[in-house]
């Protein structure tokens, strides 16, 4: 009864808390079309053009932020905050309350739409779209220099995906992937110049090298993010549900009905302390409310579960099967050759050098190859007048000058061209074959 008592209230708590923030919102800051919303560690923040508004706080703070008139990207995990305008260049570190520049750069209007990442707490950057080229680069923001350097990859260029913009993009552990950018259509007409990437790539930091993982199993192609998580836990929109990826299981889940219409929401952020989602609601189109909801409510309780991807073989796998296949089959078709086959071939200078009786030999362990032949079949050839021992003794005379003129003429390099066994069926029969 306690227990379902502290939910109630936990509830209703976080309803009114939600109205309280929105009574106390300003609706000329809703009509500003250049908001942002994030959270970081505890807190939750709008950032307007000039102001910054914790709104998970009681009563909510306001501040000046300080910054120029700029479209920025925030980024945090559980130790760091880093703020980025959209097209790289410009660092800024975030303390809970303030902004810090970091950088002694500029803007660089080359990567709008690029995909930012904190790894061993330093700030990174994924490609993007600027001065006329779509960027496949991994970019490192150097605290000591104060400037962005490049995270070089050992692939040749055929072996990395192509430059992008908007990707959907996932560090885990040590392994960046992406998929499902905008990049350069080559077989573009005059209508369309761009398509969307439907592989899936990592690179790992460790080897410094980008591998293919396959096709995309689901059209994420209008696929976005209300806000930046470049972990497992980034929550995307997709058409009228929404998506959770995890890219290190290859997992892909889909939720079917959601608590709130996607395509009324304007921005969204994830408060872990709280569990739930800030969200600005779209009312009409010059008029937006804040509200909060708790991630179950807003997941809703309908999904199901798909892989992101196909783990196709890549062709280099494919080119070293064929090749394989066909190396085997020479094998195989030499092999045959160099016994039967190439005994065949040469009868008559060989058979010139045989007696009658290792031609009649040569000739039944021909037919029945790759068979065994029994000896007292082979000894038939001879006399039968002959005691059993003596038949014996000249078949093996027979077989042992045909094995040393087969080794001799044909070069074998072997100990016997001849295998012996004894006979499944009764031990007591020995039985030969050409070898195979």
């Amino acid at each position: 009864m306690k227990t379902t008592f502290t939910l109630l209230l936990g509830f209703f708590s976080c309803f009114l808390y939600a109205q309280e923030v929105h009574s106390k919102l300003d609706e000329s800051l809703l009509k500003d079309n250049n908001l942002m919303m994030f959270s970081y560690k505890e807190d939750s923040y709008i950032m307007s053009s000039d102001s910054l508004y914790t709104i998970s706080k009681k009563p909510m703070e306001v501040s000046a932020h300080g910054l120029d008139l700029l479209k920025y990207v925030f980024v945090s995990d559980e130790n760091n905050g880093f703020l980025v305008n959209a097209s790289a260049g410009m660092v800024f570190s975030f303390d809970g309350e303030k902004f810090n520049r970091l950088d002694n750069s500029f803007e660089f209007k080359s990567q709008y739409d690029h995909f930012p990442f904190i790894r061993n707490n330093a700030f990174h950057t994924f490609g993007g779209y600027g001065l006329f080229t779509y960027k496949n680069i991994i970019t490192r923001f150097n605290p000591q220099l104060r400037e962005t350097e490049l995270v070089r990859a050992k692939n040749s260029i055929e072996e990395i995906p192509p430059g992008m913009y908007r990707p959907i993009a996932q560090l885990n552990k040590n392994s960046l992937y992406v998929t499902a950018g905008e990049i350069y259509n080559y077989k573009a007409n005059s209508n369309q110049f761009e398509t969307y990437l439907n592989e899936v790539w990592a690179f790992d930091f460790d080897n410094s090298q980008w591998f293919y993982k396959g096709k995309l199993n689901t059209d994420l192609s209008t696929a976005w993010a209300p806000e930046t998580i470049f972990t497992q836990d980034a929550l995307y929109f997709n058409k009228d549900h929404l998506v959770f990826l995890d890219f290190s299981r290859n997992e892909l889940t889909r939720y079917l009905q959601p608590g709130v219409p996607i395509e009324s929401i304007v921005d969204l952020t994830y408060n872990k302390n709280l569990g739930g989602y800030f969200y600005l609601k779209r009312i009409t189109k010059f008029k937006k409310e804040l509200h909060f909801i708790d991630r179950s409510d807003f997941l809703g309780t309908l999904k199901e579960v798909d892989k992101i991807y196909s783990q196709s073989i890549p062709w280099t796998i494919y080119v070293i099967i064929v090749l394989t296949f066909i190396l085997i089959l020479v094998l195989i078709k030499k092999r045959k050759r160099t016994f039967e086959s190439r005994i065949r071939k040469n009868y008559k200078p060989f058979y010139s050098t045989l007696t009658t009786k290792e031609k009649e030999v040569l000739d039944m362990l021909l037919t029945a190859s790759p068979d065994y032949v029994s000896f007292p079949s082979l000894m038939a050839l001879y006399n039968q007048d002959l005691s059993y021992d003596s038949l014996k003794k000249k078949l093996r005379s027979t077989l042992d000058s045909l094995d040393q003129k087969l080794l001799a003429f044909f070069k074998f390099k072997r100990v016997s061209c001849l295998e012996e066994r004894k006979c499944i069926e009764d031990a007591r029969v020995k039985e030969i074959r050409l070898m195979p």
